[in-house]
């Protein structure tokens, strides 16, 4: 039997997030137009509008900041601040790109770990 019946599917991208959670730049505090913080509003109206929507990340996102400097080098037995937020907005899918291999391979791998609490 073929089902015919037609839907609407909403598909939101983010990519070259580079460890950018808040609209600022964390080596000053200086306003930038970037963030998830930001983009997570924008997302959760764009869902209410459409329940079959997508979320996908196309990659270099846990490098790039003092953020994930600081975690990545310094205190890394602390949650991935970059990979709690794609959880908590709810990522479907995420595209590793070459800059989440900055850190090395071992970081990597423990992201990856950490996607929905794994």
């Amino acid at each position: 039997m073929c089902n015919n019946e037609k839907f609407l599917l909403t598909i939101l991208e983010t990519s070259d997030v580079h460890g950018y959670v808040l609209p600022i730049n964390y080596s000053d505090n200086s306003y930038v137009n970037c963030g998830l913080a930001a983009l997570s509003t924008i997302i959760t109206k764009e869902r209410a509008i459409n329940q079959n929507t997508l979320l996908i990340d196309n990659g270099d996102m846990l490098q790039g900041t003092a953020l994930t400097y600081f975690h990545a080098k310094i205190s890394d037995n602390i949650p991935n601040p970059m990979i709690q937020s794609m959880n908590l907005m709810g990522y479907d899918v995420a595209v590793i790109g070459n800059h989440e291999f900055n850190y090395g391979r071992d970081y990597l791998d423990n992201a990856y770990r950490r996607r929905h609490g794994y």
